[in-house]
């Protein structure tokens, strides 16, 4: 087993929230192909006519709506980008993005680790196949070890070394697991990437989310626990946005965070879940995407 391979089951875990508790696309069929009951989280474990009794603890489930919400975050940034865009997903997991994208004409690159990305493939064909849709003739998927700087290479001269390209480099649930010295890898391979294969480069990114703070609920606690005791890693968190801008400048890059106020009428997991729209909108400044360009 790889050095990060440990962290690969938590995309099922994600995977299992967003279909149960989501309307998100192609989620319940994503889900539908992988369920696994080793990565359920504990409290769906339960028979399902008892999980109407989530709206009594609406607060203790609330990290869906974190989910859901840093997934709607990085869609705002994308949709204001032009189809000369290439948008590569690092570490994909099982998001259903590049399905959601697959009528776009932009170049749209998915990349994992190689057992994360074979089980993708066969099911994205799979969904393809059932919905009766033709595969994206832009969509690429290809592995990719993202704190490897040699890989990053590989990926430059295959499909860009022709041409300087605008490429966003996308990611959602994966700095959370990373060491400060990981992300310092991450943030220079990137900061390579596109000074050499990019005319234009973004970094966009939910995932600097800052240290949690005593208001996490129990199961909150219990399941972050959980992951880092599964996943054999301990959570790294910034302190504040100030310390996240700062860390991307020593890095070459220029930071801003894009406000998250147009997503809470979008997010489909309030009504589902029976949430209240004011807790909601207290926590979606810790999941908006943070846009990462070079210092030229």
């Amino acid at each position: 087993m790889g050095e990060f391979d440990k962290i690969s089951f938590t995309a099922v875990s994600v995977a299992c929230l967003r279909a149960q508790f989501t309307n998100m696309p192609y989620t319940k069929e994503i889900f539908k192909q992988v369920e696994n009951p080793k990565h359920i989280p504990f409290y769906l474990k339960v028979p399902r006519p008892f999980n109407h009794f989530a709206r009594y603890f609406s607060h203790s489930l609330e990290s869906v709506a974190g989910l859901e919400a840093r997934y709607l975050s990085i869609n705002d940034v994308l949709e204001d980008l032009d189809d000369n865009w290439n948008i590569i997903e690092i570490a994909a997991g099982l998001s259903p993005r590049s399905l959601e994208w697959s009528d776009k004409s932009c170049s749209y690159f998915e990349t994992d680790l190689n057992d994360m990305l074979d089980a993708k493939k066969k099911i994205y064909c799979e969904i393809l196949k059932d919905q009766e849709l033709e595969p994206q003739q832009h969509h690429v998927f290809n592995s990719l070890n993202v704190v490897d700087k040699k890989e990053w290479e590989i990926l430059g001269k295959i499909y860009f070394s022709r041409n300087r390209s605008k490429i966003a480099i996308i990611n959602e649930g994966l700095l959370g697991y990373f060491t400060l010295e990981e992300k310092a890898k991450l943030r220079d391979n990137l900061r390579y990437f596109f000074k050499t294969y990019a005319s234009e480069g973004l970094w966009i990114t939910p995932d600097f989310s800052i240290t949690s703070t005593p208001k996490d609920s129990w199961i909150a606690r219990h399941y972050k626990k959980n992951i880092q005791r599964n996943s054999e890693r301990t959570f790294h968190r910034f302190n504040s946005h100030e310390e996240v801008i700062s860390f991307l400048y020593e890095g070459g890059f220029d930071a801003n965070f894009h406000p998250n106020d147009k997503i809470l009428s979008k997010l489909t997991c309030i009504p589902k879940m029976h949430l209240k729209k004011e807790r909601i909108q207290q926590i979606l400044i810790e999941h908006q995407a943070c846009i990462a360009r070079l210092i030229h």
